[in-house]
């Protein structure tokens, strides 16, 4: 007797078919995080050489002391893991 296993009884999957249905409205997702109207900004902001390396001199220097926090807290925590499981 040849003994059929549950597999074979089983329907075979089909293969999947998109049909472009969708069960919920994503349209207005890209602007969750807004919470006023939207505006467009087409102009810019126009800055000279100077003010540009004045402006990015200054971003440097108010994320440099929060940038060197974490990597001394990151040292700290692998030497604490080094020395604990050596």
């Amino acid at each position: 007797m040849k003994r059929e296993s549950s597999r074979s009884s089983e329907k075979r999957k089909t293969e999947f078919e998109d049909d472009g249905r969708t069960l919920y409205d994503m349209s207005g997702l890209d602007d969750m995080h807004r919470t006023g109207p939207r505006r467009e900004n087409k102009e810019g902001i126009k800055v000279t050489r100077a003010e540009r390396r004045a402006l990015i001199r200054a971003a440097f220097r108010h994320y440099a002391p929060i940038f060197f926090g974490v990597l001394v807290c990151f040292t700290l925590a692998a030497l604490l893991i080094y020395f604990w499981l050596r």
